[in-house]
């Protein structure tokens, strides 16, 4: 049997020639949306000129499922090459052909072509949004930087303290640039369709042991979306005690845009750290050389490790898939 650490990635290209190919291969059409800025050349990890960033979409199952699980990468940095592995594959598997007949599963794959650590992860527009659109205050093609994640950042927690419900709100503070939010517009019109009910898994890394896996609730403690998440993975999945996950793609408001569709969303983190992996990163020499280490650290290059992420996060699936079926 062949490991799956051949479906992780080590470039925003190569990422996304595999995730296209598991899909072509699985017969399921995808959405393109372009971002309509690139990296200038030399600034991305391969530095061979001007990289367009891209986020491929796909929907699977019945078009007239009820119920449907969007599952994405993480959307900064280094995690988007964790789960790019994670969805392509879950597809070269056929883990599709095991969807319930009310089920879709809509995947949402991206990887930041940037600069990695120091820039935040960017989403796409679509033709329909061309020329660019852009306000006063959207940084000149760039799309987002850590300063702008963070600002997001601030206004969904400074909403979140005002009104102790962050996961029920229809006015939350749009983002700045206005390209990120139609695509995640369109991506919810390819999410909900007949939706009654919607499940977020974002895919993350973090610097627990390796081999942990953890999954935290989105939602207010005690509502009924978060003991949708205590159902399926149990009691330490809830909300915890300093408030509930904050997933990038809620960031980009894709709760408000997914109507009526009764949410549960959660992230679920993979641990990276082990000594050996620390005591491996020397005194960075030159920027690029930080960069480089810093994914080695967050994204680790083992197959071990990236066999032990593809099937944890095939069972974190199959149990969404079984726990919407089952509402």
């Amino acid at each position: 049997m062949m490991s799956l650490s051949q479906y992780f990635s080590k470039t925003p290209e190569e990422a996304r020639r595999k995730f296209l190919a598991a899909c072509a291969t699985a017969n399921i059409d995808t959405t393109p949306f372009q971002c309509p800025a690139t990296i200038p050349s030399g600034a991305g990890p391969d530095a061979g000129g001007d990289q367009f960033w891209w986020i491929d979409v796909a929907r699977l199952g019945s078009p007239d499922a009820t119920r449907v699980a969007v599952l994405c990468c993480g959307l900064n940095g280094v995690e988007g090459y964790c789960g790019s592995g994670i969805l392509v594959a879950w597809l070269a598997e056929n883990r599709q052909q095991e969807l319930p007949r009310d089920v879709a599963v809509v995947l949402v794959h991206g990887v930041n072509p940037g600069p990695l650590i120091t820039t935040g992860y960017t989403a796409g527009t679509t033709a329909a949004v061309t020329p660019r659109e852009t306000t006063d205050s959207t940084p000149a093609a760039r799309g987002w930087t850590d300063k702008v994640l963070a600002a997001a950042e601030r206004r969904f927690l400074e909403y979140t303290r005002k009104n102790s419900a962050p996961m029920d709100a229809a006015d939350q503070p749009r983002p700045a640039n206005i390209w990120v939010e139609k695509i995640f517009e369109s991506i919810s019109d390819i999410v909900t369709k007949k939706a009654t009910h919607a499940a977020l898994v974002e895919f993350h890394t973090n610097l627990s042991g390796v081999g942990d896996v953890s999954i935290y609730s989105c939602h207010k403690a005690e509502s009924a979306s978060d003991g949708r998440v205590i159902d399926w993975f149990g009691p330490n999945s809830g909300t915890q005690l300093d408030g509930p996950a904050v997933a990038d793609a809620l960031l980009l408001n894709l709760e408000r845009d997914l109507g009526n569709a009764d949410l549960t969303a959660m992230v679920v983190e993979f641990g990276v750290y082990s000594a050996q992996s620390v005591l491996a990163i020397d005194p960075p020499k030159t920027t690029r050389d930080r960069r480089e280490r810093y994914q080695r650290l967050f994204y680790p290059e083992s197959p071990v490790w990236r066999d032990n992420v593809a099937k944890e996060a095939r069972s974190v699936i199959r149990r969404v898939v079984q726990g919407l079926d089952a509402l």
